[in-house]
């Protein structure tokens, strides 16, 4: 059984290298459970999934009043949307 998340090592993007002060979210509830239920699960925590839990969670949205999780298997950003990738 594989573990999650994945252990193995990416290069550092310049954004990622520049925003791990005490005030990021790098490493942020790395360790805390999953909730055991929610209404909405967005899958990735890159621009578009941080960018869609953000705006589910605002008054007057679909997702106004519900819970709302977002699960990432490594850092926010950490993945293409930090190197630009879906540019």
């Amino acid at each position: 059984m594989s573990t999650f998340p994945e252990p193995w090592t990416s290069t550092v993007s310049y954004w990622q290298a520049t925003n791990r002060g005490r005030d990021s979210l790098w490493g942020w509830n790395k360790t805390a459970p999953l909730p055991d239920e929610a209404d909405i699960v967005v899958v990735g925590a890159g621009t578009m999934g941080s960018s869609l839990s953000y705006f589910l969670t605002r008054e007057g949205s679909y997702g106004a009043g519900k819970k709302v999780v977002c699960v990432e298997a490594k850092d926010v950003g950490s993945g293409a949307s930090g190197r630009n990738g879906g540019q």
